[in-house]
């Protein structure tokens, strides 16, 4: 680099400096090395050299056609499990893919008026200048009562330099009242309302870090009637949990979603910002409003919730996850139970993702005022464990954590603790880690306890990361 002209009116203060790490012009990549080389001051040393035709090789390869075509054949191998967990096809060339849920997500075996099958599709085309679009049609049928659900829903991204976008479903469905049940209540299909809803919404990056969404949905909900069974499920289920029994009623609720990361980094390339990550932790701020006499509706209420999450690297102590939610209904004039704020039973003897939930709430609870939970991991992947002769050829891993519950109106308080080893294993081209835990729980109903778990932790290759 050459200067000249200086100036030093600057503001190079550490809160702006460094976020935008390169830009790219759009014709960067077309020019040759005569164009540099008329340009630079000075000759290039050749070490200096070798790395740039390296480094120009390897994205040349990267964009080349025969580095998509293998791209797209690993994406779109069939494996004997396939049929199972479902099937799509990419093609790099044309920038879609579309894909079908397997027979896991299409077959329901426990549906609401029994057998019910699904099919799941969804359908990705993105363009030259970085705009794309997406739909995603679902039917859900139910063979013993000849009922069809389903949805439509889609998205459309204009602006990728701000990640602007449009989108919006409506279906008739069938909703859980709890959104994230545990295994055992994912079996009782009596656990459900009708939902006949319509959703648009719009997202955008607002300043660099800080995501602003909102969403608008109208909703008639109403219970589960006239819905008959088959016979086999009075053998199954001793005794079949009635169906929730409310008023019908309509509700119009808007939704605002904020997002901030804090210094977050990026590149410009092509026309599309590529976000880089931040190192400190992420602020979620969420507020949603029952608003009464729009076309019928009677619902009013508004709530607000925090929440900050951050995922910490310790370098040789591994890495640890953190998640803290604090909520509260301000205002509840007409609020039906199911909008209220709901914690799930925790799973008999597995381990279910720790960020997201307690490991030993015996029944599922909900509070249409205020609540506090914390959860925590650590993964110290081997630290100790790896210093130890015959037992570092194991592979083991050490985790610890804790959650914490708070619900005033309840009087509840629950605050846990656990430890377990993990191990990675690779099965059917994927790698997983299996776990054995140790979980302590105490609150002010029970006393406190020791139970062992057993958990599967996925690993996500497209993001990077395990699942907790």
């Amino acid at each position: 680099m050459t200067h000249q002209d200086y100036s030093f009116e600057v503001d190079d203060s550490k809160r702006n400096f460094w976020l935008e790490t390169s830009v790219y012009t759009d014709d960067a990549f077309d020019k040759d090395t005569t164009f540099w080389n008329e340009r630079r001051p000075f000759t290039l040393k050749e070490i200096e050299t070798s790395f740039i035709q390296e480094q120009d090789s390897i994205i040349t390869y990267h964009e080349s056609d025969e580095f998509k075509l293998k791209q797209d054949s690993i994406r779109n191998k069939f494996h004997w499990y396939t049929p199972l967990i479902g099937y799509g096809r990419s093609n790099s060339f044309k920038k879609q893919e579309w894909y079908v849920g397997g027979l896991l997500q299409q077959m329901n075996l426990f549906g609401v008026g029994g057998y019910r099958h699904k099919l799941p599709f969804s359908y990705q085309k993105e363009f030259e200048n970085g705009k794309k679009f997406s739909v995603n049609p679902s039917i859900d049928y139910g063979f013993f009562n000849k009922d069809l659900k389903g949805s439509f829903g889609g998205s459309f991204t204009y602006n990728p330099m701000n990640f602007s976008k449009v989108f919006f479903e409506i279906g008739d469905v069938y909703d859980r009242i709890a959104g994230a049940q545990n295994i055992a209540s994912a079996f009782f299909p009596t656990n459900m309302v009708r939902n006949q809803k319509v959703e648009i919404g719009f997202r955008r990056e607002i300043i660099n870090g800080l995501y602003g969404q909102l969403k608008l949905e109208y909703s008639d909900r109403r219970t589960i009637e006239n819905i008959k069974y088959p016979a086999f499920y009075d053998t199954v289920f001793a005794v079949l949990p009635e169906p929730p029994v409310f008023e019908r009623y309509k509700i119009f609720m808007p939704t605002l979603d904020l997002e901030y990361h804090f210094r977050q980094k990026y590149i410009v390339r092509k026309g599309q910002k590529i976000v880089l990550g931040s190192p400190y932790p992420a602020i979620f701020l969420k507020y949603k409003r029952g608003i009464p006499d729009i076309l019928e509706t009677t619902s009013n209420f508004d709530f607000v919730e925090l929440r900050i999450t951050d995922d910490v690297k310790l370098n040789t102590l591994g890495e640890a996850q953190w998640k803290f939610e604090l909520g509260s209904f301000l205002f509840k004039k007409d609020l039906r139970v199911i909008e209220n704020k709901f914690f799930r039973q925790s799973d008999r003897g597995f381990f279910s993702n720790p960020v997201n939930t307690l490991q030993l709430l015996d029944t599922t609870m909900n509070t249409s005022n205020s609540y506090l939970q914390l959860n925590t991991i650590h993964h110290f992947k081997g630290f100790f464990l790896n210093k130890i002769w015959l037992i570092n050829r194991l592979g083991l891993e050490e985790t610890i954590g804790g959650a914490a519950l708070v619900i005033p109106d309840a009087n509840f308080r629950q605050v846990e603790f656990y430890a377990g080893l993990e191990r990675k294993i690779t099965l059917w081209g994927g790698t997983f880690k299996v776990g054995l835990y140790a979980v302590t729980s105490d609150n002010n109903f029970d006393k406190a306890n020791i139970k062992m778990k057993f958990g599967i932790n996925v690993y996500n290759d497209f993001s990077g990361k395990w699942e907790y």
